[in-house]
């Protein structure tokens, strides 16, 4: 005899906090459940990464303060990926841009 699975109601436990380009990439910032953050980037192919934040000893859920310090610290997961994994030869040549003519001062 083959037991059923139990099906879990999902509803609200997947928020999309925000979706924004960077560097012709889309990037989408997610929170599931109470504590973890994911972000999605997307051009292709798809990378995705995550972080997981934690409301204090107390148990209380985290405030809209944390959730936005969370999706702010998600965003820059989203960047990084993009700048480091997707695209590393654009941001390579970005810091060398940033360094012409300062080349003198660190001599």
């Amino acid at each position: 005899m083959i037991k059923e699975p139990k099906v879990k109601e999902v509803k609200d436990r997947v928020q999309l906090l925000k979706v924004m380009p960077y560097k012709g990439f889309q990037t989408y910032l997610l929170r599931i459940d109470k504590d973890l953050f994911v972000w999605l980037v997307s051009k292709e192919p798809i990378f995705m990464g995550h972080l997981v934040v934690t409301p204090g000893k107390n148990g209380k859920p985290l405030t809209d303060s944390q959730v936005a310090r969370a999706g702010t610290a998600a965003f820059a997961g989203a960047v990084t990926t993009i700048d480091m994994q997707v695209d590393p030869e654009g941001t390579q040549k970005m810091a060398k841009e940033k360094l012409k003519g300062k080349e003198k001062l660190l001599n």
